[in-house]
């Protein structure tokens, strides 16, 4: 099968496992409401889990086509990738850009986190896949930052609210 055969299933079954992350993002909010002291936070945690559920259809159906920008983005980068974004580069960001940046880097960072050892794996097959003789890390479109990257676009064309996304961001990371 062609190497965009597989990017082509993985557009069409994203919207299943964003509804399952963002399911289990909302779960986890939720419980941490719950185990929280503090009574803003707690309170915090709950209104937010239930804007990210009140977004939740809009956000799914987002999804697939923010991933199928995210894959042709990655995609075309391979041959001169674009720098990645990391806490050191925020110093001259106005603020809703910056805030912005911070949260795609949280996500991102929560992403890594929990597939780190399978990414090594992946990394692997999809460079065989497409005929690479060396494991080349930035040629996987599949690598977690598009899918974080992804996540991001569809929350802002469900036009969810900037001041949740930073949590969405973390515990929806954490899901995917």
């Amino acid at each position: 099968m062609p190497f965009q055969q597989y990017l082509d299933q993985a557009v069409a079954e994203s919207t299943t496992l964003i509804a399952r992350s963002i399911t289990q993002a909302v779960r986890s909010m939720a419980q941490a409401s719950v185990t929280v002291t503090d009574q803003v936070e707690r309170n915090r945690l709950a209104n937010t889990a239930e804007a990210l559920q009140k977004a939740a259809q809009a956000t799914t159906d987002a999804f697939p086509a923010a991933l199928r920008q995210e894959l042709e983005a990655a995609s075309s980068t391979t041959a001169s990738p674009a720098k990645a974004l990391s806490f050191d580069s925020l110093e001259l960001m106005a603020e809703d850009q910056l805030d912005d940046t911070v949260e795609l880097l949280r996500g991102e960072q929560a992403v890594k986190a929990a597939v780190e050892a399978d990414l090594v794996a992946l990394n692997a097959l999809v460079s065989a896949a497409q005929g690479h003789e060396r494991v080349t890390t930035i040629a996987n479109p599949l690598r977690p930052e598009v899918w974080v990257r992804a996540f991001h676009r569809a929350l802002e064309k469900a036009k969810a609210p900037a001041a949740a996304r930073a949590s969405w961001m973390l515990h929806v990371g954490r899901a995917l």
